[in-house]
């Protein structure tokens, strides 16, 4: 395609795109929240409190979005919740659309992180995993990568999206699932002894269905691996809205490492270890100073548009600027990786409050938890971001079999039997 052809074809993209976003911005956005809880989705407890409030950082998309924590079990969650419809109101553009290129380019950069995560598998399992499934794959970039660790293992990918499509072509994984796991999980019953859940639960409407559908999934002597940022970790609290962890609008629950635990242990998994490392990209600091200087920056004008800036709240004059034009002196469109390294994303030029990390930037992937139940051995990871080793790792065991916890001393381990 020829570089007018392409500059025809992007310009008709955000003519397209701003079209549509006026449209929806018009009718407000308060229409995409549901109903507010008054009880946790986590415990059923009664006592909640308000955690934080905070706004689309990624794209500065209009709303905001509140987080309550329940005061019984710690867990925080997003209340009111998105609906189906405001759920792909703000992930539009995020990964596909727009921003398809950029996003695709950015988790294809990833390997060294990909690679790492996968050692953490290597490092405690005794035998190599025969069948793998990865949830939440996006293009399965981490499958590609973990088959230069394990090239004997058959890696399968399920996601919502159309990338786990695209990845199946590329040759990435063997078998393709687009749609969600819990309703996928009776046709895939006990074929797996290996899954990995990066950064994906807390996308989730229902965690503990997808943790019901994740033992239902394994074969005996399974493991699961699960990563998500910690809503404890001393960053949450630091960085308060600001904090990338949130990542509103798209993490609807946020499980404590103890809850994730007792969940797994629930449902028959044995854990095994526990631990907390640094983020792999430690870059948190400099993304929550970018975010908030991009944030009272002046508004950029463009000609016959309104000077907005993006993100300000329920205006129909938000519309004018979103996506927003390109001036004389805007190029392109500028990428961020999120700082865990898990939803890496692009924004529209004018949107992103920074630039991805470089590979050099990259540290070796954060918190693996894994953990193993009566029947399917099973890995849990928890990880987050903080400067003061944020990541957590959880790993579980059948009773009978031995495991080596690491003790290394960047970790804190914890191990955890059956009774």
């Amino acid at each position: 395609m020829s570089g007018s052809t392409a500059n025809a074809t992007t310009s008709a993209a955000l003519d397209a795109a701003r079209d549509y976003y006026s449209r929806e911005i018009a009718q407000g956005v308060d229409r995409f929240l549901l109903e507010a809880r008054t009880t946790c989705p986590w415990c059923g407890g009664e006592r909640l409190r308000h955690r934080t409030t905070t706004r689309d950082l990624r794209q500065f998309k209009p709303g905001r979005f509140r987080l309550d924590e329940c005061r019984s079990c710690g867990h925080v969650f997003q209340n009111p919740a998105l609906s189906d419809e405001g759920l792909s109101f703000y992930y539009r553009d995020t990964y596909d659309g727009l921003n398809a290129e950029r996003a695709e380019a950015n988790l294809g950069s990833m390997g060294e992180v990909y690679r790492g995560r996968a050692s953490t598998v290597r490092d405690h399992r005794p035998d190599q995993p025969r069948r793998w499934l990865d949830v939440g794959t996006a293009s399965a970039h981490f499958p590609a990568a973990a088959a230069q660790l394990f090239p004997s293992t058959v890696f399968d990918g399920l996601d919502m999206s159309e990338g786990v499509l695209a990845g199946h072509r590329a040759g990435r994984i063997a078998t393709a699932y687009q749609g969600q796991l819990p309703e996928l999980a009776p046709q895939l019953a006990g074929q797996y002894d290996q899954v990995s859940m990066f950064h994906y639960l807390e996308h989730t409407r229902d965690p503990l269905a997808d943790l019901d559908a994740v033992a239902t999934v394994l074969a005996d002597d399974g493991w699961v691996l699960i990563e998500q940022p910690d809503p404890q970790a001393r960053s949450a609290r630091l960085f308060g809205s600001w904090w990338a962890g949130w990542n509103q609008p798209e993490h609807l629950h946020m499980v404590t490492l103890p809850n994730l635990t007792k969940a797994l242990e629930e449902r028959g998994f044995e854990v095994v270890e526990v631990v907390h490392r640094e983020a792999h990209i430690p870059l948190e600091a400099f993304i929550v100073l970018a975010t908030v200087l991009n944030r009272i920056a002046p508004a950029r004008r463009s000609r016959g548009a309104t000077a907005v800036r993006p993100g300000s709240p329920g205006r129909a004059a938000c519309s004018a600027s979103w996506p927003p034009r390109r001036s004389s002196r805007s190029r392109g469109s500028s990428t961020r990786s999120c700082c865990r390294g898990c939803c890496a994303a692009t924004t529209p030029t004018g949107c992103s409050p920074a630039s991805g990390p470089s590979r050099s930037e990259q540290r070796q992937s954060p918190s693996s938890r894994l953990c193993r139940t009566s029947r399917p051995r099973c890995s849990t990871s928890a990880s987050t971001i903080s400067s003061a080793r944020p990541l957590a790792c959880v790993w579980a065991r059948q009773p009978s079999t031995s495991c080596a916890l690491d003790a290394s001393p960047m970790r804190a381990s914890t191990s955890v039997g059956r009774s």
